[in-house]
């Protein structure tokens, strides 16, 4: 990189810099496409904010005009020459801004460190080479990036490239050379956990990292006290053996909320580029007076304790009516006289009229009037009576009863349940159990797929853990274009294959008996790739594999789409499923995730998350897809 520093007029203004198609790129990147906030993290005056990686201040800039220049800024730039750039570029605003010649690293006390500058760049300056070969440059030997990056970086390349094929492999190798050509800086290191502590940092209102591989490092030298002081993230992160995947994680379990975001050019080129935002959580505000004995604070946690005793009510409330088979006396009927329920109940007539009364409050039966006689009406217990209702008896029959005898605190400690659930099944009765349920609610998902997927795109479709080819089934019949292959365990793939036969679709519809556990791959070549109520029962190390697997089995763009519970949509769900899996030890803890979880792991394996098709609001789906495409 040379140390030659120009000075220009920019759509930013004057900027003094060392390689000046660099500074172009930045400012697009962060003046107008926004790229260290997207639209997850704000700034407002009076902000404060850490750019770490400030290269020549272009963010610093930024963050300036965004809070209309009420900000306190600290920007840390390592390399010397590019610091000169920083330093001139900020100086007329040296009330709002502190600039330090240094780079942030988990270090134990500061130190110096060669960092290797490559080619005339400014912008990839590090101390983790490695790294920067790996995400900058080795996609340079692919023919393709290189000439779509010439095409608007360096136009003689480009011609030569295209025009000259016989010298293409010289003139790929050549550039590598040139662009990978080493220069090393001494340079200042210090650990950002030590600079919040030795200048009594009280709060950071956004910590910006983009430091060429070594963000582990930066995030590693915070004290785990001092996250609480930072209130928002933007970090750019090489991902390098699912750097993406560790560093979400541990942000998550310091309390923050995350959102990844790939650039799809830089995906379609081979760059392993993503940026990670994230934010805390706006605190849930409880005020107790400091007054001893305050009536408030009486009220406030009465209401909290009942309310929680309140849902054990309701379960109990639940539980009779199921038990007693209520909903079978309402069958056919549009109303019964509350005489008729005692007796045919044979209910004890003080306790069941109090009973019928709390059935009421709870919006499960409506009292009437009949004549001069009391009745009452199913209310809203009324909607479990439609599609779903067999996949809630099953579930209250199968799970909930079994559960509700159980005492939670013994089977935490020193006892086994007295039921047991193989997962994933073993036996025919298991499976023949288990795709029995899987058909009987598979109504909601096949309206979600044909609502929210555009199947006239598709060829070929592989459905994993496809059950009892019910769902494909119902996809053949309305796309009769579509040739679909159910995967699943031998056992169940039987059952497919019977059905699938008694429909007359085996010339269309195909059954692969697989076992995705032990499998390392699935058959290859569709142009989609659905989990259906499959992914949610596997911890993430599973969910990874089969997600790694269809990216393999996918033609080139083809697409995979997830249709299960988000938790976002319904936690509820997700909450009893999750409590049930606790008496079962075949299942991983925090199983259940939302949409924008899925995509992160999407876009970590190289998916781009896509669009569905447009759904009208005058016609509710009861669910969605996340998709996405190779």
């Amino acid at each position: 990189m040379p140390d030659d520093i120009s000075r220009k007029q920019f759509s930013i203004g004057d900027l003094y810099f060392t390689n000046e198609l660099e500074v172009s790129g930045l400012i697009y990147e962060i003046f107008y496409q926004k790229s260290y906030l997207s639209d997850f993290l704000t700034l407002s005056p009076g902000a404060v904010v850490f750019d770490v990686g400030a290269n020549i201040g272009v963010f610093s800039l930024f963050v300036l005009k965004q809070c209309h220049y009420d900000t306190e800024i600290y920007s840390f730039e390592p390399v010397p020459a590019t610091f000169k750039c920083l330093k001139k570029n900020l100086a007329r605003f040296k009330h709002n801004v502190h600039v330090y010649n240094a780079g942030i690293g988990n270090v134990p006390k500061d130190c110096s460190i060669d960092f290797t500058l490559f080619g005339e760049s400014s912008v990839t300056a590090t101390y983790k080479p490695t790294d920067k070969i790996i995400s900058n440059y080795q996609p340079l030997l692919n023919y393709e990036t290189l000439l779509k990056l010439s095409s608007f970086q360096n136009k003689p390349l480009y011609y030569q490239l295209k025009y000259l094929p016989f010298l293409r492999n010289y003139l790929i190798k050549k550039n590598y050379k040139h662009q990978t050509l080493e220069t090393k800086v001494r340079c200042h290191l210090t650990a950002l956990g030590r600079f919040i502590e030795n200048n009594q940092i009280t709060r950071i209102d956004l910590l910006k990292i983009d430091v060429e591989g070594a963000e582990l490092d930066v995030i590693n030298s915070i004290k785990p006290e001092q996250f609480s002081l930072i209130k928002q993230l933007s970090i750019e992160v090489h991902d390098i053996d699912n750097r993406v995947e560790k560093l979400v994680s541990y942000l998550q379990k310091q309390g923050y909320i995350t959102y990844v975001d790939r650039n799809p050019i830089f995906a379609e080129l081979g760059f392993n580029h993503h940026m990670i935002y994230a934010k805390l959580p706006e605190p849930a505000i409880i005020t107790l007076s400091e007054e001893p004995n305050n009536p408030e604070n009486y009220i406030e946690a009465r209401q909290y304790f009942y309310g929680l005793l309140a849902g054990g009510v309701r379960i109990k409330l639940l539980e009779s009516m199921f038990d007693l088979d209520l909903f079978r006396l309402f069958t056919g009927k549009p109303y019964l006289l509350e005489n008729d329920i005692i007796k045919r109940l044979e209910l004890k007539p003080v306790r069941a009229k109090k009973w019928l009364h709390l059935l009421c409050c709870e919006d499960f039966l409506k009292k009437i009037m009949v004549g001069s006689q009391v009745g009452y009406q199913l209310a809203k217990s009324q909607l479990m009576l439609g599609e779903g209702y067999w996949g809630f008896k099953q579930y209250y029959d199968f799970y909930w009863q079994r559960m509700a005898n159980e005492k939670l605190s013994n089977i935490l400690r020193f006892t086994d349940p007295k039921f047991n659930v193989s997962w994933p099944p073993k036996t025919a009765e298991e499976a023949n159990f288990l795709e029995t349920w899987m058909t009987k609610t598979a109504t909601p998902l096949i309206q979600t797929l044909l609502a929210c997927l555009d199947l006239n795109q598709y060829r070929s479709i592989l459905d994993v853990g496809g059950g009892d080819g019910t769902i494909a089934c119902a996809l053949a019949q309305a796309y009769p274009h579509l040739k679909i292959t159910v995967y699943n365990l031998p056992e169940s793939a039987k059952i497919a294959q019977k059905n699938i036969d008694a429909m007359g679709l085996q010339k269309r519809i195909s059954v692969f008996s697989g076992d995705f556990i032990n499998d390392e791959q699935f058959p290859a070549g569709f142009d989609l790739i659905l989990f259906v109520r499959v992914l949610w029962d596997w911890d993430n190390s599973r969910k990874r594999k089969l997600l790694n697997m269809a990216y393999h089995a996918l033609k080139r763009k083809g697409h995979v789409a997830i249709c299960e519970g988000f938790k976002e949509l319904c936690y509820d769900l997700c909450l009893t499923w999750e409590y049930s899996y606790i008496f079962a030890d075949g299942f991983d803890a925090e199983v259940f995730k939302t949409s924008d979880e899925y995509k992160i792991m999407l876009q970590q394996i190289g998916f781009t998350p896509i669009p569905i098709k447009s759904i009208s609001p005058s016609e509710p789906v009861p669910g969605t897809v996340v998709l996405a495409e190779k």
